[in-house]
């Protein structure tokens, strides 16, 4: 069973700084990404799960941990309580800190070695994404102590398929949102023909790159509207600093997020 209302790529939450948990009883995911880290979970039922071309099959206790702009589906048998927590890259970075060129294990497979994560999640999920700087730096840091020491670490893998490339656009066009950013001049970075690329978005996010750069700007606008600092800074300001090239084009891009685009079907 999927949920319609599945979007594949998950703007409102891919913040740098984000910390989200949640348990609930699932009816599955389509295929997305999203650059926060991912750990998925069941808590009871099963849940037949995608990364990439990886296919797991889990049950009760087990868990998978999904890295940044990785595609991932679930599909589960009716009546799955499954749970998720996001974690923004602010965290993932001490992680990397400590562990350069490594990633977190992927398959979580032994029941009992998770039941502190699973405890974890039982404390946390109520409150959802109700925590302060420093529970979420806390709370991330003994999510990975509980898997490292646990499972251990693995070597950070690059892969070399198409997707792999439509991931690094993807990092690419958020380290570079501000900069006057075209599909003519991305195809040319990665060596791709525009219309090649232009055809990744679609098929993967259907959405137009254009489009596609313009709802990070905008998120990123929002990023600084509610930070302290540029309080008192004019919109427009804060909408060229991020890219823009005039105030009408940021709210035409508004505009656009409050349509969200036709979900692909998977």
């Amino acid at each position: 069973m999927i949920d319609n209302k599945n979007k594949p790529f998950e703007f409102e939450w891919d913040k740098p700084d984000a910390f989200r948990i949640e348990k609930y009883c699932s009816t599955g995911y389509r295929t997305h990404l999203h650059r926060n880290t991912e750990i998925y979970g069941v808590v009871d039922g099963t849940s037949h799960a995608v990364i990439n071309d990886r296919e797991y099959d889990l049950t009760n206790g087990q868990i998978l941990t999904v890295s940044s702009l990785q595609f991932h589906s679930y599909t589960v048998s009716k009546g799955t309580i499954v749970f998720y927590i996001l974690l923004g890259e602010t965290f993932i970075q001490n992680f990397n800190a400590v562990y350069p060129n490594r990633s977190l294990p992927e398959f979580l497979d032994n029941p009992q070695k998770n039941y502190p994560i699973l405890q974890l999640v039982n404390e946390l999920s109520p409150k959802s994404t109700d925590f302060d700087t420093f529970e979420k730096t806390g709370y991330s840091n003994i999510l990975f102590h509980h898997i490292v020491s646990q499972y251990g670490t693995q070597p950070a893998v690059e892969s070399t398929d198409k997707r792999f490339v439509f991931q690094k656009i993807i990092q690419y066009i958020y380290d570079n949102y501000a900069e006057d950013l075209s599909l003519e001049q991305i195809s040319q970075r990665f060596n791709y023909a525009p219309r090649t690329i232009g055809h990744m978005f679609n098929k993967y996010l259907n959405i137009d790159i254009r489009n596609f750069i313009n709802n990070i700007r905008v998120e990123k606008v929002n990023i600084m509207k509610n930070d302290p600092a540029y309080r008192n800074e004019p919109i427009i300001n804060l909408a060229l600093a991020c890219g823009f090239n005039s105030i009408s084009s940021y709210y035409r891009a508004c505009q656009k997020i409050a349509t969200p685009p036709r979900i692909i079907q998977q």
